[in-house]
C-alpha cells in the first residue's frame, strides 16, 4: 500500500494591522505652537489635505521663525476648525 502524503495545515492568517504614525498628537496645548507635521497628525490628515485647507482659506494665519520654520498658533488652529465644522 501507498502511502498518501498529507501537506501540512497552513497556519491562520494573521490580521494586518495598520502601523501606527510615528508621533501621534492626542493633545494640542492651546497655547503652544505646532509645525504642519503635527497639526496632520493631531487631526489625522495628509499633508495633501492641510495644503489644500491652507488654498482654501481654512487654516489661519501661518508664523515664520527666524529660522524660517512654519509654525501654527495652535489656539488659532482649533478656533479655525470649531468654524469649518459650523459651517
Amino acid at each position: 500500500m501507498a502511502k498518501q502524503i498529507t501537506s501540512p495545515e497552513p497556519e491562520p492568517e494573521k490580521p494586518v494591522l495598520p502601523t501606527p504614525p510615528r508621533f501621534m498628537a492626542r493633545h494640542l496645548d492651546p497655547n503652544g505652537n505646532s509645525n504642519i507635521g503635527e497639526m496632520c497628525n493631531f487631526f489625522r490628515i495628509s499633508r495633501s489635505t492641510f495644503a489644500r485647507w491652507e488654498r482654501q482659506g481654512i487654516t489661519p494665519v501661518k508664523g515664520r521663525l527666524v529660522n524660517g520654520l512654519v509654525r501654527y498658533r495652535n489656539s488659532e488652529m482649533l478656533e479655525a476648525m470649531r468654524e469649518a465644522e459650523v459651517a
